[in-house]
């Protein structure tokens, strides 16, 4: 029986450095935990696994491709609808991994280590995806990718792998969020 590959996320928030400077390390982490609450709604919510939480980061696995696309457009919605703090927007930026067959069975850190990776590469208010992950799924989802022009060095071996953006506004509505 072949094993099912691991999809890991990673999602970072942004902003938080300039929340800090103007509320105070207090406020500020209670406004950061109130984003991290609402991302891990996002990871139960659509069936993921929780793997941590740091400093504005947020780390998990989920069983399906699908499943993973649908917690970061969900998690993109749900923080694009807070509030601004002190007239700081809380943006994330999202990475989503589709690791080998062979590497899901070993362990699910280096899957989780390539998403990081990827959310480096990603703007405020993206979610990027390798190009793995996207032809895993179903053709029925409804969910749209777009090719990026910037790759990046990011897959488990150290090499190049495409990246693609997956569309999570609805269209036609105003931007959200703020620019890296």
């Amino acid at each position: 029986m072949m094993a099912s590959p691991l999809i890991a996320l990673s999602a970072a928030i942004g902003g938080t450095t300039r929340l800090q400077e103007r509320l105070g390390a207090t406020e500020a982490t209670h406004a950061i935990e109130r984003c991290l609450k609402r991302m891990e709604r996002s990871v139960a919510g659509h069936g993921g696994h929780l793997a941590g939480t740091t400093d504005g980061e947020l780390l998990a696995t989920f069983d399906s491709a699908e499943q993973a696309c649908l917690a970061a457009i969900d998690m993109q919605n749900r923080v694009a609808t807070l509030p601004p703090v002190s007239g700081v927007k809380l943006p994330i930026r999202i990475g989503l991994h589709c690791a080998a067959h062979s590497a899901a069975a070993a362990s699910a850190t280096p899957a989780l280590l390539v998403a990081t990776r990827i959310v480096g590469l990603a703007e405020n208010d993206q979610i990027l995806a390798n190009a793995a992950l996207i032809a895993s799924l179903p053709p029925q989802t409804g969910i749209l990718a777009s090719r990026q022009a910037t790759g990046g060095l990011v897959g488990e071996d150290g090499g190049n792998i495409e990246l693609l953006a997956i569309a999570w506004q609805v269209p036609g509505a105003p931007e959200k969020g703020a620019s890296r």
